[in-house]
């Protein structure tokens, strides 16, 4: 409980309030992690379709058995985001606490390092995958097919994913992947995938998300 006040359920409501006046409320959930006080980190996908009009909300410290007053809810607004990457800054209002950003790894998860994916399993408490079957392992994937306008041609970021074996769910997308021993952020999870019959999960390497930050000015960029 110590070690994740920066992670939490981020909440976009899927119709604009006006198009759907009295209507049920139905959201996209996902898992967002804080990089600075101002900061927060999710997949893209959680929030291509935009937040204009739409309610959305960063609920960090959510745990099983928390009170709702220990709860922090923040608004956001979308910043920089990578379809190559399949990455989305979200700049929070109000801000939350400097000491509450996790920490990236200064390099990639080797194969076979011991991680741990925090998420919100089905828009649910906050839980931790750390089993046996929870590593990095050995396979690497490139990343989403984006269009390059001026090349005219399909794009993808080589060697952009690592395969894990942490248990997963839909709304697990944006989770932080942190080595098991130094609570170090090592990837962003995206998304999972069936290989055959083995269900096979991916991950950003944290290299790439720091050169994201870097060049998104919200971190410095790698180097300096």
């Amino acid at each position: 409980r110590r070690r994740v006040p920066g992670i939490g359920r981020h909440a976009l409501l899927k119709t604009p309030r006006q198009d759907n006046p009295g209507g049920a409320n139905s959201f996209i959930y996902c898992t967002a992690f804080l990089v600075t006080a101002q900061h927060a980190v999710t997949a893209r996908h959680c929030v291509d379709i935009g937040l204009e009009g739409r309610m959305a909300e960063l609920a960090l410290g959510y745990l099983a058995g928390a009170p709702e007053d220990r709860v922090s809810r923040h608004r956001v607004s979308l910043g920089k985001q990578s379809e190559a990457l399949d990455l989305a800054v979200l700049r929070i209002d109000p801000p939350a606490s400097e000491t509450a950003a996790l920490i990236l790894a200064g390099s990639d998860a080797p194969a076979f390092a011991e991680i741990m994916v925090l998420q919100h399993f089905a828009a649910e408490p906050l839980s931790i995958s750390n089993d046996a079957e929870c590593l990095a392992l050995e396979a690497r994937f490139d990343g989403p097919r984006t269009w390059d306008a001026e090349k005219q041609e399909e794009v993808r970021v080589t060697d952009a994913l690592f395969a894990h074996g942490c248990d997963t769910t839909s709304t697990s997308s944006g989770s932080p992947v942190l080595n098991r021993s130094t609570y170090q952020l090592v990837g962003v999870h995206q998304q999972g995938f069936f290989e055959g019959e083995a269900p096979q999960n991916r991950a950003l390497r944290v290299s790439l998300l720091r050169e994201f930050l870097g060049d998104a000015g919200v971190l410095p960029a790698p180097g300096q």
